[in-house]
């Protein structure tokens, strides 16, 4: 049996252990004994009793430092993207898979130039594997390769209360504040009439109406499709990415980008400064829904993939938890099978797309193709 070192014990965190605790030993390292403990209850209600669980007290910050029990066959970092360049150039040095939820395209560009190092050491690094960026380019990939002459992909995705709120914020903080401001500061590179264009996050808002839902709202944020533009460059008309929100979001951080919020140091501690500039606590919620919409489109035809997702009281997992969890666990368990090739992976061409959406079925994910 294999083991894997997931470090984070929140959110994110427990969803990968869920997955892999039916047929992996688990070692859960967090640097915070309250995430621990929370863990512990939730592993105690929901995880199977025949699950091989240790715990460890470690800073995901300096692996350096680590003095682990056992050595794992795989890292799966749900703690941070800020250490995911360290992370990775441990996990390469010591003969381990590694798999992170990534998001922030600048480390991502880090990560892949490690290639070499990590085809010498036989193992696979895959960044971005949460929801979007992850999941989001694994429907893309399907779609491209079902549909003949495909030139052009959108994606529309986003983690929602189930119903439009009333607060300031108009949302539910479903995973880290940090985690949350980094798509919407910057700049995303995108392909669009063939070309790669940089855009303004938060830019191009549209309204997009979905049967089962009713009307949203979309816009560009960072890091939603990696590394797909400039994969993709040459090859298609365009690849584009937008995060879906409620009406009365967008309009709020439209509002924090003119008044220059995104260029102060909200990095020191997110939540702390959104919540001053908000002048209320961000609320937040396990009762959510996430929601992505893929399109792929050519001359003579087109696909549209659906994923409406909503929080399951039977695992006690919210619905980001299984779609950011899930398609991260179900890519470290290839990897540790030793069912995907060497060096650091990109989801648009090195992963087996259809296998993986196979899997995550079997999770519970229903994808509706139209």
């Amino acid at each position: 049996m294999a083991r894997v070192l997931i470090l984070g014990a929140g959110r994110q965190g427990r969803a990968i252990a869920y997955n892999l605790s039916f047929d992996h030993e688990i070692i859960i390292a967090d640097n915070d004994s309250e995430k621990i403990s929370d863990f512990i209850n939730f592993s105690n209600r929901y995880l199977p009793e025949s699950a091989s669980i240790q715990f460890q007290t470690l800073d995901a910050s300096s692996p350096g430092d680590w003095v682990l029990m056992y050595k794992p066959d795989a890292i799966v970092n749900s703690a941070s993207y800020m250490f995911s360049q360290k992370l990775t150039k441990y996990a390469i040095s010591n003969k381990m898979h590694y798999v992170d939820l990534g998001g922030n395209p600048d480390i991502v560009a880090l990560q892949h130039d490690m290639n070499q190092e990590a085809l010498d050491k036989g193992v696979a690094v895959i960044p971005d594997c949460g929801l979007a960026p992850g999941l989001g380019q694994l429907l893309a990939s399907y779609g491209l390769s079902r549909l003949k002459h495909a030139q052009d992909v959108s994606i529309f995705c986003g983690g929602l209360p189930k119903k439009p709120l009333k607060n300031k914020f108009k949302h539910y903080l479903f995973f880290a504040a940090e985690g949350l401001l980094n798509e919407y500061s910057g700049y995303e590179t995108i392909l669009e009439e063939g070309e790669l264009r940089v855009r303004e996050c938060l830019d191009g808002k549209e309204k997009v109406e979905i049967d089962e839902i009713g009307k949203l709202e979309a816009s560009l944020t960072r890091g939603g499709i990696s590394t797909s533009a400039d994969t993709f460059q040459g090859v298609l008309n365009s690849y584009k990415y937008k995060t879906l929100r409620w009406p009365g979001h967008w309009d709020l951080m439209f509002k924090w980008k003119e008044e220059g919020f995104f260029e102060t140091n909200w990095q020191e501690d997110a939540l702390f400064f959104a919540e001053e500039k908000l002048g209320e606590r961000i609320p937040t919620s396990k009762e959510d829904m996430v929601i992505l919409l893929v399109k792929v489109s050519g001359n003579e035809s087109k696909m549209e993939i659906l994923l409406i997702d909503e929080n399951d009281s039977e695992t006690g997992l919210t619905s980001m938890e299984r779609t950011t969890g899930f398609p991260a666990a179900e890519i470290a368990r290839l990897a540790m099978q030793g069912k995907l090739k060497s060096g650091v992976l990109k989801h648009e061409v090195d992963l087996p797309s259809k296998d993986i959406l196979r899997r995550l079925e079997k999770c519970g994910l229903v994808f509706k193709i139209k």
